[in-house]
């Protein structure tokens, strides 16, 4: 997949510090619907809950839950990943100071008008 038909940005500054961006339209339609799916365990969870909170097999509905909370993190992580173009914090930090450090040499080194 190509950088510019990535949804999303994934910019890095560790190996468990980064953060993630939509990008555009077709990034913000995906990631809508990843937290529909969420919505769907949460409000199967809820209306469980709420016919059988007193119930012996509760516990295991609990465990239910949890399990694909946990699967659901996981897999959208790995999937938004999968999609993401990745900009390394420090490699651009350091691009940006040279291009600045450019720049100041090239506004010293002309005339004065």
């Amino acid at each position: 997949m190509r950088d510019r038909g990535r949804p999303f940005v994934m910019y890095r500054r560790g190996p468990l510090d980064f953060v993630i961006v939509p990008r555009g339209f077709a990034g913000w339609v995906q990631l809508v619907a990843w937290f529909a799916l969420l919505g769907a365990l949460i409000v199967w969870f809820a209306g469980y809950a709420e016919k059988n909170g007193e119930s012996d097999d509760f516990a295991f509905a609990i465990i239910l839950f949890l399990i694909g909370l946990i699967g659901w993190a996981i897999i959208a992580m790995c999937w938004v990943l999968a999609r993401a173009k990745v900009v390394e914090m420090a490699e651009y930090l350091r691009e940006r100071q040279k291009a600045e450090q450019k720049r100041r040499r090239s506004n010293r080194d002309m005339p004065p008008q």
